[in-house]
């Protein structure tokens, strides 16, 4: 029998229905529309809440949860993504497994309590501490893979294809757990992999060519001719930082977007990760295109990357999604307002891309062009149909609590200003996952477990640095 699940509110795309109802059946939304007593008999009361679609993210490293206050220091008379990047290297490097899937645990179980009900996880620790293969070479992307379905989130495991230190770089010893020795090599461990999880519903496998830096252009030419063949998602870093520009046009004479449309790897099936230094050929090519541009502004700001050119790309009507990148910050609502807010501080303006909203009754609202970032276009990037609360497709669903001093007082008008631009993980109350329950009250069933497993886990690996 199906389950209706009646609140104040439900959003349904951008549209706001009063005393709506959303009906389950078998994990799939089979409606939603206004409550009627007829049609909804003993519908579930979720009383002064907003049902709307689980949140997507687009781009996760989970690992990183591990190094969440530890890099917020000054070592050196500068401190940026580079010297950033040390650090974290030293703690890939020493991750057990077990470390791995604790330390992955505490960032889904993170994610799902914020509104996250979908994880794009860009994996690419692979080897053992020496750089030598598991005995089964995706060892490490299973235990990332079972943290996340011990929360119950739906993930996409993008396996990293990492084939080099650098441009014209002499091998890194730091990143011996990344690299595998060719290209065919990495293709046949993501068939194994992708073979592996294929009769789990909610475990989705896609590549990641891990930057134009990472692997040379003959790797992205087979990427790309397996990724037509068996229509995976694909994802790549590029021109997060103006020093990997400059590296790019020397080696190629050309910048990354230009090597990776160069390769045919660059059209709706891919995804640009951060794209925070754009250049107007770039910005063609990619409304040419139709790549989705994932943008972490937490983890961009954390990294003093550089601000997304989110105005340059809706004004070719690109994609954006979002994604928690490092995780030193899991809070999807700050994500979007961050955005905005980036935006608004360089322009000296308010409403910077509300521009790009349709007009209504004389108004354009920022939150409809910050929304579909967070669902359908995450989505997008991640070639699945979740994202919106629509029939048919599938019940990943939030129940916010219009009680949480944030959201006191909004209205149907103004629910998504206020979910987009002053929300935060507070406001979260139940969360589900192809209908089942996996968040209730603002908590997860398994989190003092899986809490006192990342301090554990912690608690030995910083011992071990």
């Amino acid at each position: 029998m199906p389950d209706h699940h009646r609140a104040r509110f439900v959003v349904r795309h951008q549209a706001v229905i009063e005393d709506g109802v959303v009906t389950i059946d078998r994990g799939r939304v089979v409606g939603v529309d206004p409550y009627d007593p007829a049609r909804h008999p003993e519908a579930i009361e979720h009383g002064d809440v907003a049902l709307v679609p689980g949140l997507v993210n687009a781009h996760s490293h989970a690992f990183q949860r591990a190094l969440k206050g530890r890099a917020e220091h000054l070592t050196t008379g500068r401190d940026d993504f580079w010297s950033w990047r040390t650090v974290m290297y030293g703690m890939a490097n020493a991750l057990t497994p077990a470390q791995l899937e604790a330390v992955s645990a505490m960032a889904f179980l993170e994610m799902a309590r914020a509104g996250f009900t979908t994880v794009g996880e860009f994996h690419y620790l692979h080897n053992q501490p020496d750089g030598a293969p598991y005995d089964d070479p995706n060892a490490l992307a299973h235990h990332v893979v079972r943290a996340a379905r011990r929360i119950g989130l739906r993930i996409v495991l993008l396996r990293v294809a990492y084939g080099r230190a650098g441009f014209r770089e002499p091998p890194n010893p730091l990143q011996r757990r990344f690299i595998e020795p060719d290209v065919y090599t990495y293709l046949g461990r993501v068939s194994a992999l992708e073979a592996a999880w294929r009769d789990d519903p909610l475990v989705e496998i896609g590549m990641a060519p891990h930057s134009v830096r990472a692997v040379t252009d003959k790797w992205l030419w087979a990427i790309g001719e397996h990724q037509r063949v068996m229509k995976l998602p694909v994802h790549v870093h590029a021109c997060e930082q103006r020093a990997e520009l400059e590296a790019c046009k020397a080696e190629y004479g050309r910048l990354p977007i230009e090597v990776l449309a160069d390769e045919e790897l660059l059209g709706p099936r891919v995804s640009l990760i951060h794209a925070t230094h754009l250049d107007r050929r770039a910005v063609d090519l990619i409304a040419e295109r139709g790549p989705t541009v994932v943008a972490c502004p937490l983890t961009e700001a954390n990294l003093g990357d550089g601000v997304l050119p989110a105005r340059r790309l809706l004004q070719r009507s690109a994609h954006i999604a979002i994604g928690s990148d490092g995780q030193s910050r899991i809070d999807p609502w700050g994500e979007l307002a961050q955005i905005e807010n980036n935006l608004r501080l360089r322009d000296e303006r308010r409403n910077v891309l509300a521009r790009f909203a349709p007009e209504r009754e004389g108004r354009r609202h920022t939150a409809e062009v910050l929304w579909p970032m967070a669902t359908e276009h995450g989505a997008r990037s991640l070639g699945l149909d979740c994202g919106v609360l629509a029939r048919g497709h599938p019940a990943d669903m939030l129940a916010i609590d219009l009680r949480d001093p944030a959201l006191a007082g909004t209205t149907a008008e103004t629910l998504l200003a206020d979910l987009t631009l002053g929300a935060s993980p507070r406001a979260v109350r139940d969360v589900w996952v192809a209908g089942e329950h996996i968040v209730r009250g603002g908590r997860h069933a398994d989190e003092d477990a899986i809490i006192d497993g990342y301090r554990d886990a912690m608690k030995a690996l910083v011992a071990a640095l």
